[in-house]
């Protein structure tokens, strides 16, 4: 071997190293930054980190929190009111407030033409983006709202348990939606009817749109409609009808479902359930946690990012109770909803919502946890 092979082989010996050692390098401040929640990519909007900040169940204490998210970052307009119609009957909610520009915040603002004594109107709210604020009263308790003569309620975790959502003031807000990035929203929101006479029916189903306008940088609520799939189009006719007789076959089927003994109030007749099901696609499961397909385990229903349908048909002495489906692949934990080449989302049974929420007993004599 000669001097000149010997002198090549070294530098090439020294290039390899060096970067093999670069390589390393940038492979650990990878990691390091993943491990930081660092990425460069861009965020699925889908998906964001702001779903986490809702206030679902547990209702702000702190109005000054609100007041520092929306700190320098537009305004938000309170001058569109809207009438979203809910059945044949021509009942209204309103939504909105007129107060002018340059609030802090978007008021709600949600209330029932039908609400009265005798038929109080539950509400929840979920938000795509931004923040959800719910004004805390001292009780928090249904029934004391309901003898002070308020029949517009911000629902918690269980029908029992709420506040006004009646706006009365910059301070008594009942709900309002703020941002801290320039971009609207979707909010859903279920009403439900509080009468003795039907305790627990779910309403209607329908989504409010606040959009940001770049232009004069402020926020307002724009639209709001009915959020069924037969409405938005998510799905065809056909594969609606199949999510129906699905869950409503799991509800009935032994089978299928271990929790069947718990079912023996239902009503057998499907053909109700069926005409009054509502089937909407969702953001996120109704509530943080869910239930799997045999009834026992518990799960994180607000981490779920799938393509997700929600299903709810009545039940006597239940109420009503939601079946959550999802395409197959990413029940596996495939990102990709689809199949190569194919459309078709092959939506599966992945859980349900702990039913019957009237009280914590409630729960608990049926065998689910709120917590």
């Amino acid at each position: 071997m000669n001097s000149k092979f010997k002198l090549f082989l070294i530098v090439a010996g020294v290039v390899i190293a060096l970067c093999l050692i670069t390589l390393l390098y940038v492979s650990l401040t990878c990691n390091g930054n993943a491990e930081q929640g660092i990425t460069s990519s861009t965020p699925d909007p889908t998906n964001t980190a702001h779903v986490d900040a809702v206030v679902e169940y547990d209702f702000a204490e702190d109005v000054e929190k609100a007041a520092v998210v929306t700190e320098q970052n537009g305004k938000f307009n309170n001058k569109n009111v809207l009438q979203y119609t809910y059945n044949e009957e021509n009942d209204t909610i309103s939504i909105g407030v007129n107060i002018g520009e340059s609030s802090d915040a978007i008021y709600i603002n949600l209330q029932s033409s039908a609400a009265n004594k005798d038929s109080p109107v539950g509400f929840y709210l979920t938000t795509k983006n931004g923040y959800l604020f719910q004004y805390r009263q001292e009780h928090g308790s249904t029934q004391e709202l309901l003898n002070t003569g308020i029949y517009n309620i911000l629902l918690g975790r269980t029908y029992d348990l709420g506040n006004s959502s009646e706006f009365k003031d910059q301070s008594f807000y009942g709900s309002m939606w703020t941002n801290d990035v320039a971009e609207g929203t979707e909010i859903s929101v279920r009403a439900i009817n509080l009468s003795e006479e039907n305790y627990g029916q779910l309403l209607t189903t329908f989504r409010i749109i606040i959009e940001y306008d770049a232009a004069t940088e402020s926020y307002s609520i724009v639209d709001a409609y009915n959020s069924d799939v037969s409405t938005t189009g998510d799905l065809s006719v056909a594969e609606r009808q199949r999510l129906v007789e699905d869950a409503v076959d799991f509800v009935h089927n032994t089978d299928r479902n271990s929790r069947a003994i718990m079912f023996d109030n239902v009503s057998r007749d499907w053909d109700i359930s069926i005409t009054n099901a509502i089937v909407e696609k969702v953001p996120m499961t109704y509530f943080t946690k869910l239930y799997d397909t045999s009834g026992n385990s518990l799960i994180r229903g607000k981490s779920i990012n799938y393509e997700l349908f929600a299903v709810s048909f009545p039940l006597q002495g239940f109420g009503f109770v939601t079946m959550y489906y999802a395409p197959a692949l990413q029940i596996i934990g495939l990102q990709n909803p689809y199949e190569p080449g194919s459309t078709d989302l092959n939506l599966e049974l992945y859980g349900y919502d702990a039913f019957y929420p009237f009280s914590q007993d409630t729960l608990d004599s049926a065998g689910f946890n709120a917590e």
